[in-house]
């Protein structure tokens, strides 16, 4: 995967109306295309020390967040060579959406998806500020996670 760079259509901006499903949302959904994660995929938490370090997990030490001025920006990790990531567009100092996730097939099942939602979730409490999931991904982490919700915008 390339350096992260957002396209033409990757707006903040929500729907006339306030809502991100609106047309915001028909645009991210548009652009996520076939490489995006099946909300139905399962994702272990659990890694062996050989696939992630000595501490035998991805950790929210191990990923990084690139803010790309205050339009959005990503929350990526590398495992084994292979990056993977969480995307976001800011629609204010206090809301994101997580738009789409990426985790090559390289990765997939080895809990790397959720440690970048978990890390979301860490920087939300920290920072108070709240979370839409838009992507399907993220969406299925917070339904599978009660304890995350907490962060979630209404």
């Amino acid at each position: 995967m390339n350096s992260w760079v957002p396209s033409a259509s990757y707006s903040p901006s929500l729907a006339a109306d306030g809502n991100p499903a609106g047309a915001f949302g028909e645009r991210i959904r548009a652009n996520v295309g076939s490489d995006a994660i099946d909300a139905s995929d399962e994702y272990d938490s659990t890694m062996t020390t050989e696939q992630s370090g000595p501490a035998g997990k991805v950790s929210s030490a191990d990923i990084r967040r690139e803010e790309r001025g205050s339009s959005g920006g990503r929350w990526m990790v590398v495992v084994d060579g292979h990056e993977a990531e969480m995307t976001y567009s800011r629609a204010s100092a206090a809301l994101i959406i997580i738009d789409h996730t990426e985790v090559p097939d390289t990765l997939r099942g080895r809990g790397v998806g959720q440690a970048l939602v978990r890390r979301a979730v860490e920087d939300a409490r920290r920072e108070g500020f709240r979370i839409i999931p838009l992507c399907p991904f993220a969406k299925a982490q917070f339904e599978r996670h009660a304890e995350w919700r907490d962060v979630l915008s209404g």
